[in-house]
Formats: C-alpha cells, sequence, structure tokens
C-alpha cells in the first residue's frame, strides 16, 4: 500500500491487482522479504503503466513506501531489484552509487532459517540510539567504530574476496565480521543479538567441517544465518544435515562463476535528419534528459551506460560516433576537463556526478564510424 501510495502521489495511474502466488523467501527473517514485494509492486506499477523508471527509480519508490509504512527497513534492502547480481552499494547522504560484482568463481553459500522469533524495529532503534552522534557512552562509541573506518576495511575485505571467487577468504571475514559484531554491536541489545541459536549453528561441528565459515543476515539477531560451504558437494551434504539432523529450513544459493555478458556496444553514428537542425548542433544520443532518481539532467546516452554498468555488471561498453562527434562524447563522458570558472559553478550533487560520469567513462571505448550503412 505505501509503494502504490508513492506511485499514484507522482503518477497519473489508475490501481494494480498483484497475485503474488509463490515465494521462496522465508518472512520476518531478514532477508529483505518485505524489501522485495515492494519493488514487486514498484515494477509492476512501472511495467503495467509504462512510467519508464530505471531499476534505481524503482528501487527508490520501494524504499519510500516501506519507510511510509510501520516496516523497519534500510536502503540496502531494496537492492534485491538487481536480482542476484552481487551488487555493492554505497552512500553518501541521500547520494547512492551502484556498482554491479563480477565473481570469477562460483561461490557456494548456504541460508539457514534459524526457526525463531526476533524484533527487528527494536534492533534498528538500538543500533541508531547514537547516531547521528556524538555517542555518549562506551557502547554507542563502540557501535559508531563499528560502522565506521572499521565498517569500510571490512567491505573492501570481502570485495577482494569476492572479486577473486575466493571462498575460503569470504568465509574467514564472515567469521571475523561476526566476532565484530558481537563484540561491538550486540551490546545494545544483549535480549536480541545474543541470539544462540545462530550461534550454535555457526558452531557446530559438522557445519564447520563442510563450511569455511558463516554469519547472521542482516542486522543480526535470530533470524537466519549465512555459511560459506567448501564444494557443492559440501553443501549437499551440509543441506542435508541442517534440514534433517538440525530441523530448520535451508537452501543454497550460487554466486558467480558465469561470465555472462561482459561487452556491450551502442551503435550512435547515425545522423538523424527529422531532428534537423537540433541533431546538427547536438548528436541526438547527447540529448538532455531528467533522470528522476536524483534530479540532474544528464545526455540521454549516460542513462543507457548507467544501467550497463551498475545494473548489468558489463565490463567494458563500445559506443560507435561519428568521426566529427567525438569530442562531444568526449565531454560528455568528463574526459575534457572542466574549466575551472565553470567547476566552482556546480553544487555538490552535480559535482559528485561529474566525478561519477568519469568513472563510467573509464569503461567506454568510442569507435568511429566513417561510413553509416545501416544495422542490416
Amino acid at each position: 500500500a505505501g509503494v502504490a501510495a508513492v506511485v499514484l502521489t507522482n503518477h497519473r495511474v489508475g490501481g494494480l491487482a498483484v497475485d503474488q502466488h509463490t515465494t521462496t523467501l522465508p518472512l520476518k527473517k531478514g532477508l529483505s522479504s518485505s524489501a522485495a514485494v515492494c519493488v514487486l509492486v514498484a515494477r509492476a506499477f512501472n511495467r503495467c503503466y509504462g512510467l519508464k523508471l530505471s531499476t534505481r527509480g524503482e528501487m527508490e519508490y520501494a524504499y519510500q513506501g516501506e519507510i511510509a509504512t510501520p516496516s523497519s527497513c534500510g536502503r540496502m534492502d531494496q537492492a534485491c531489484a538487481f536480482g542476484s547480481q552481487p551488487t555493492l552499494l554505497t552512500y553518501d547522504g541521500d547520494r547512492l552509487e551502484v556498482e554491479a560484482i563480477a565473481v570469477a568463481k562460483p561461490i557456494r553459500l548456504m541460508i539457514v532459517d534459524l526457526g525463531q522469533e526476533k524484533d527487528t524495529p527494536l534492533m534498528l532503534r538500538s543500533l541508531q540510539r547514537s547516531f547521528p552522534g556524538p555517542p555518549t557512552d562506551d557502547v554507542g562509541r563502540n557501535v559508531h567504530a563499528w560502522l565506521g573506518e572499521a565498517n569500510r576495511r571490512r567491505v573492501d575485505a570481502a570485495l577482494a574476496a569476492l572479486r577473486a571467487g575466493d571462498a575460503a577468504a569470504l568465509g574467514a571475514f564472515m567469521d571475523a565480521a561476526m566476532a565484530d559484531f558481537d563484540r561491538l554491536a550486540a551490546p545494545e541489545c544483549p535480549a536480541q543479538f545474543a541470539a544462540p541459536t545462530l550461534h550454535a549453528v555457526l558452531a557446530d561441528p559438522t557445519l564447520r567441517r563442510l563450511c569455511h565459515g558463516g554469519k547472521g543476515v542482516g542486522c543480526g539477531g535470530e533470524g537466519s544465518a549465512q555459511l560459506v560451504c567448501k564444494s557443492e558437494a559440501a553443501r549437499a551434504e551440509a543441506l542435508a544435515y541442517v534440514s534433517e539432523s538440525l530441523g530448520m529450513w535451508c537452501c543454497g544459493i550460487d554466486v558467480g562463476g558465469s561470465r555472462g555478458v561482459t561487452r556491450a556496444v551502442i551503435p550512435a553514428a547515425g545522423y538523424h535528419g527529422a531532428l534537423f537542425p537540433a541533431s546538427h548542433v547536438t548528436p541526438s544520443p547527447l540529448w538532455p534528459v531528467v533522470d528522476d532518481r536524483d534530479g540532474l539532467v544528464k545526455p540521454a546516452i549516460l542513462l543507457t551506460i548507467e544501467e550497463l554498468v551498475d545494473r548489468a555488471g558489463v565490463e567494458e561498453v563500445v559506443v560507435v560516433v561519428q568521426r566529427g562527434d567525438v569530442g562531444s562524447y568526449e565531454r560528455a563522458l568528463m574526459r575534457t576537463p572542466l574549466d575551472e570558472a565553470n567547476e566552482h559553478r556546480l553544487n555538490e550533487k552535480a559535482a559528485a556526478y561529474a566525478a561519477r560520469a568519469r568513472r563510467l567513462g573509464e569503461r567506454v571505448a568510442l569507435v568511429v564510424q566513417d561510413r553509416q550503412e545501416g544495422l542490416g
């Protein structure tokens, strides 16, 4: 209902009947099941009414819709909009950057529903007690330390392990991250974070033999556990053990290992006579479009490049252009430095996007086509 209200506030649409006949996520277990439903509703409106929302636009509507209800969620929860693609979300205030992560070799994960109750709103309120700060006691200062520079180091270590497809390193990282949580964050709400069932599963001798390591999911507590299995055969044995001996629901998830599409080609060398004389001044792929996600006016082709790099994980984007248009595309990709006087005129949001456009430009190769003979 919250998502529907957000959509109806921003668009002239009718209603929508959603029949969610199948779900594979346990509810209230820290696996972002409510966020998944919100993204589902936002995507249904988007596709049924042709709202032309990007994936990040769907994420934003899902988030705004969920926080309009009593449900507690964070912005990371909506990352399910990107599907099974491993994704890094980086936040700086309200600014969000999304980066698809390519995983070199498959990593075999196991998710375990601990079968217990947890109070997510209470846990989130406890962790947020000392923010924005400064904290007034040692417990709050420890939470700040846990979510500060130490967290950045943990994320960097996890990214390196993921990109390399190093299951052993990722499992060791999860063990270390769980220990850090118990030491620095758990004292904020011992009743929820003590989590005896979670710790019993993570310390189970059979699972330690079959897995490299593991940790809790989400903000912690007795929701779910995630473990990195040593091999496909080890995971099969672990799944059977958890189901039959521990009596808990569990499932396996594979992360990475498939290269998929790594290069995309955008043909942009055509000359649009029907749009003359505007197309004679500026190539139509560079015409300005308002991005409803951040309100910035961007060259249209940059929206496509963002989706390819951020959502699809494409490593190289080849843009085919006319020789005379190369300079225009170089400027759009921020390869031509801004004049110092103009740079000072940019507001904070625009300056941040200039840096992002330069990073996107590193993934783009411009190829000149001297004769335009169509795509056939």
